[in-house]
């Protein structure tokens, strides 16, 4: 007997696990706690910082 299909919830759980965190400033790691951006050695403007997925450097490295 063949597997039933998957639920709509675990497919949309699934691609939104292979797309990865949004990418904001404030979880990359070249953003620095006083603003700077490390990868440009500037200070992110607001409007900037608030938007996600606009940054071609944007990081998030393993902790190990």
């Amino acid at each position: 007997m063949p597997r039933h299909p998957k639920p709509q919830g675990l497919i949309d759980y699934e691609a939104w696990l292979a797309k990865g965190p949004p990418r904001y400033c404030h979880n990359c790691d070249h953003y620095g706690g006083d603003g700077k951006c490390l990868a440009f050695n500037v200070y992110v403007p607001f409007e900037h910082s608030q938007m996600s997925d606009c940054c071609p450097t944007w990081s998030q490295e393993l902790p190990f």
